[in-house]
C-alpha cells in the first residue's frame, strides 16, 4: 500500500452500538477502530467516513475527534 501510495477508507458507521446495529455484526466496531490503528501505525494513509443518519446522528462529534487523532 505504502509503495502504491493508497488511501485507505474505512467507514465508521457510527460510535460502539450505533455502529453494530447499522452493520449488523456483533464486534465489528472494536475490529474497525482496531484496524485503523494498525494502517496508521503502517503509515497507510486513512479517509474515514460515515453516513449520517438517525440512527449515528448523536455520534457525529465523537467520531470527529477521534478522527482527529
Amino acid at each position: 500500500l505504502l509503495r502504491n501510495d493508497v488511501t485507505v477508507k474505512i467507514p465508521i458507521l457510527g460510535w460502539r452500538e450505533s455502529h453494530e446495529e447499522m452493520s449488523g455484526l456483533k464486534g465489528s466496531f472494536k475490529k474497525v477502530i482496531a484496524s485503523i490503528f494498525l494502517y496508521a501505525k503502517a503509515g497507510v494513509t486513512l479517509q474515514l467516513g460515515t453516513t449520517v443518519t438517525s440512527v449515528n446522528a448523536k455520534d457525529i462529534k465523537k467520531i470527529v475527534r477521534f478522527a482527529k487523532f
